[in-house]
């Protein structure tokens, strides 16, 4: 079975894969289209068992009329597409396709996988289910974390409540502000190292302001330390130049009180 995901305006988001061979346990397999990154994680027997009997009732189903539109039809604007495929045991392929705004026996496949998969793969074990507002984000934000993945998830979840961007884009100066300790340090391009959050600050709106950013991972150190790194989109030097991108290598260390404070900000 195998699930993949579009977004309002088209790429692919995901591409969830459940299989199962004789005598194993069922396993997961989520992949990332935009980092390229692959999880995967065995699942429960419980959790096989629900998808393949969805799998089935679904199959049951497929050669029944299209629902007719009535008054309570929805019409949607850039609605996320889902195509689920099952492979039968003669090995014939079953497609089925559905969107957010109507919905249909594949979009019930395609959240049950989405559900399995953040509560089974152990990149997702230390994220806060309140993360960002849908499984398929919450997905993505797992495929972020290496190394410490307690100490990493934990991380990612603080950076969220602090609104920070954890799986979109957003303008980099409010960004960053939020994050900045009153000690922290930075340098990044030509500037010179400075210190402190009022320093910083004006730097980040001199040179950021109106550019977007995105975390594009989160490595656990240890127990007490995690450095994420960012990736700030720069407008060309020349008119006809093309797009340039700053990497920065932002510390983040767990505080006494539980929580976590910004105290580096490097360019890679």
């Amino acid at each position: 079975m195998q699930m993949s995901i579009t977004g309002g305006f088209g790429g692919w988001l995901a591409v969830i894969t459940v299989w199962k061979r004789s005598g194993k346990s069922a396993r997961l397999r989520y992949f990332n289209p935009e980092n390229r990154r692959t999880l995967e994680a065995v699942l429960p027997a419980e959790t096989w068992q629900g998808l393949h009997a969805a799998a089935r009732d679904a199959i049951a189903h497929e050669n029944d009329p299209p629902r007719e539109l009535g008054e309570d039809a929805n019409i949607c604007m850039h609605a996320a597409g889902v195509g689920v495929t099952v492979i039968d045991k003669a090995g014939r392929n079953h497609a089925f396709a559905a969107d957010y705004c109507n919905g249909g026996p594949a979009m019930g496949m395609a959240e049950a996988m989405m559900t399995a998969g953040f509560k089974r793969l152990p990149q997702c074990r230390w994220i806060s289910p309140d993360l960002v507002s849908h499984e398929i984000e919450r997905l993505q934000a797992c495929s972020l974390l290496k190394g410490n993945l307690r100490t990493a998830g934990e991380a990612l979840t603080w950076l969220d409540q602090m609104k920070f961007p954890i799986v979109d884009t957003f303008h980099a100066h409010w960004a960053l502000e939020r994050l900045l300790n009153d000690r922290v340090v930075a340098s990044w391009d030509k500037r010179p190292p400075m210190r402190g959050r009022d320093t910083i600050k004006a730097a980040i709106y001199a040179d950021f302001l109106g550019q977007d950013i995105a975390i594009d991972w989160v490595h656990g150190v240890n127990a007490q330390q995690v450095i994420a790194d960012a990736v700030i989109k720069m407008p060309p030097d020349e008119p006809e130049g093309k797009e340039r991108l700053v990497r920065l290598a932002l510390t983040i260390n767990r505080t006494a009180g539980g929580g976590f404070e910004l105290v580096r900000i490097a360019q890679r």
